[in-house]
């Protein structure tokens, strides 16, 4: 699993966070964004095995999106089964 960020013009910063799952194996990723604009990622409810640190800028507007890469020799499927968006309490 690849976390990808970019805070304005800064560039893109990818981090490998070094998990992974198999075939028909089913895990929760989340995001979280507090009030502050600090950005917490977890993994199947903690923290990824590496993991950065972001926080976006006063004004930032926040949109939310998922993106599937795989091998175009070995295509693999993916089941999305939920996405929930809303304010972080």
């Amino acid at each position: 699993m690849l976390l990808s960020t970019q805070l304005n013009t800064g560039g893109l910063v990818d981090t490998d966070c070094n998990d992974a799952w198999a075939d028909t194996e089913t895990h929760v990723l989340r995001i979280n964004v507090s009030a502050a604009g600090v950005v917490t990622f977890l993994f199947d409810g903690g923290a990824p095995t590496a993991t950065q640190a972001f926080t976006f800028d006063n004004g930032d507007v926040v949109h939310p999106f998922f993106r599937h890469e795989f091998n175009a020799a070995l295509p693999d499927a993916i089941e999305w089964i939920s996405m929930e968006c809303g304010f972080q309490a």
